[in-house]
């Protein structure tokens, strides 16, 4: 079956030039069209994959009848490189197009052939909702990785809703759900069956016996912005955690009105919980710097304000630093999970790095300084900054969180950037931070602080190879690029009388002015050149200048 090609198509022969990349390495392309979301990669991988039809004669084969593939399919890599790309671009109509090709590979028994694209088969058909199909073809995909092999068994087990909580079911889905925290010898998770929450997300519980405490207090920062009720759930699960010795600092990021009666719900929860206002949206970053200025904690971490945290999670943290007393913070993983708490988010993994939960101590704040202000990335940019100017950020190995899994984050804000400016609250009078009541800071432009001991990193930790001047690694060049972002930002956010004198403080111009230097001693013109003289920017009409103290650096004649 021949298709008709249209030559004055737009992006025709780039696709045809992309047909022998497309036969020889279709995953490849198939990153490159994710990448790019480019028509032109998928109608190659078209070509590729079939006898000359075009990707918009391909999908409506396709949406008519899926068994007529047959008599237009030559090449099942190819033709499976177009499933990853369609599945991967988040538009329904083409992940749904993407899963009936996987289900169709499958079916024709050609998939086993393909093991790279089996992880992507089992994701895909989920996603687009064929449990059963899935649940049929589960045995020939034996190439899932086995943490991704246990999150879709996971979701296959998720009970519907004609079964009855606390049946078998239900109580195999528990299981499985708790396997990545009783594996680590934790306390397992369960979900209450009934409850006002709208989301099975927020009915994650577990109960774990509240130890004795400790002579460290650990600050939990809870950032937000226009909160829903999953911040009530944030919020309970730290103060449900076996470590009481807590101060919960929520930061209520201009949020604007409508939202007082989750912030009075939450004040309302524990006593050890703290709310802090700010007038003008800035980002979580800008709000968690914010809440380090009332901090009492000699340890603190954060939280986003739809996350979960297991009731562990202080403990095991605030252990792995006590283990470690050289290391200046710890970290642990997490769970990405969806509000039906099903964990599938297309070529990725559900265990990873949860950013948040770097529990940093106080004291090394002299010389690393605390988060840059940026939108975003600011916490895995603290990270790489603390392990080189500090030392190695140690990690727990375990799961301690659950993170929820949504289109856009809740926490953060998207208006412009601003300086957090704190304002204080109706009631007027200034209260005590931890007194569970309105934190009152002073209003107006941000108050300039005298210098801090600490300096910019000397150039050795950012050292360049002489040989090519290139960074030493990308992680140092990195954390320098965004040094000198923040500190252009910080400058231009300071107040009137205020200089940067690092990425992330400000402090006064009051120091003490630099030292007269003598004028400049230039050569009048006609002297002649010597190799111990440069040239200065002088009047016009005088050349060289003598080295010395007194000389003017600039270019050579």
């Amino acid at each position: 079956m021949n298709l008709p090609l249209d030559a004055g198509r737009p992006g025709l022969w780039t696709a045809v030039s992309l047909v022998g990349p497309a036969r020889n390495r279709p995953v490849a392309v198939a990153h490159l069209g994710l990448r790019t979301r480019s028509t032109v990669v998928a109608d190659a991988l078209s070509l590729a994959a079939t006898r000359g039809c075009s990707v918009e004669d391909l999908a409506r084969l396709i949406d008519e009848d899926v068994d007529r593939l047959d008599a237009v399919v030559t090449d099942d890599a190819a033709l499976a490189g177009l499933a990853l790309l369609w599945a991967g671009q988040g538009d329904p109509a083409c992940a749904d197009r993407g899963a009936l090709l996987y289900g169709w590979l499958a079916a024709s028994g050609r998939l086993p052939e393909l093991p790279v694209h089996h992880q992507a088969t089992a994701q895909a058909l989920l996603l687009s909702g064929r449990a059963r199909e899935l649940r049929d073809l589960l045995p020939i995909l034996t190439r899932i990785p086995a943490p991704v092999r246990h999150d879709v068994e996971v979701d296959l087990t998720r009970p519907g809703p004609g079964d009855p909580p606390g049946g078998e079911r239900w109580l195999a889905w528990e299981r499985l759900l708790s396997a990545r925290f009783t594996d680590r010898g934790l306390v397992p998770v369960r979900v209450r069956a009934e409850g006002p929450e709208p989301h099975l997300f927020d009915r994650l519980t577990a109960a774990a016996p509240q130890g004795p405490g400790g002579k460290i207090l650990v600050t939990v920062v809870v950032p937000c912005w226009r909160p829903d009720e999953g911040l009530l759930s944030s919020v309970a699960s730290l103060t449900a955690q076996s470590y009481p010795d807590l101060e919960i600092v929520v930061v209520d990021d201009a949020s604007g009105p409508g939202y007082e009666h989750l912030f009075d719900a939450v004040l309302r929860s524990d006593d050890r919980v703290t709310l802090l206002r700010l007038q003008a949206n800035g980002g979580s970053y800008l709000a968690r710097r914010a809440a380090l200025e009332v901090a009492r904690g000699s340890v603190f971490t954060t939280q986003d304000a739809d996350d979960w945290s297991h009731p562990q999670r202080i403990e095991h943290q605030l252990r792995t630093l006590e283990e470690h007393p050289s290391a200046p913070a710890s970290r642990s993983l997490a769970v990405r999970a969806k509000d039906d708490l099903t964990h599938q988010w297309f070529g990725y993994r559900a265990v990873r790095d949860n950013a948040s939960s770097l529990m940093v101590r106080r004291d090394v704040e002299e010389r690393a300084g605390t988060f840059l202000p940026l939108r975003k990335s600011a916490d895995s940019e603290y990270a790489e900054r603390l392990q080189v100017l500090v030392g190695p950020v140690v990690d727990t190995g375990s799961p301690l969180a659950v993170t929820r899994l949504r289109a856009a984050a809740s926490a953060g804000g998207t208006s412009p950037s601003s300086g957090p400016t704190p304002t204080a609250s109706p009631s007027g009078g200034p209260t005590a931070p931890g007194t569970g009541a309105w934190v009152i800071v002073p209003t107006g432009p941000r108050p300039t602080r005298t210098c801090p001991r600490f300096r910019l990193p000397s150039s050795e930790v950012f050292r360049t190879h002489r040989s090519d001047r290139r960074p030493s690694s990308w992680r140092s060049w990195a954390t320098s690029l965004l040094l000198r972002v923040a500190r252009r930002r910080m400058r231009a956010s300071c107040s009137p009388g205020g200089v940067a004198v690092a990425p992330w403080r400000c402090g006064t111009s009051s120091a003490p002015p630099r030292p007269h230097r003598p004028a400049r001693r230039c050569i009048p013109p006609g002297t002649t050149w010597s190799s111990s003289w440069t040239t200065c920017t002088c009047s016009p009409g005088h050349g060289p200048c003598a080295r010395g103290p007194s000389s003017c650096w600039s270019r050579r004649p």
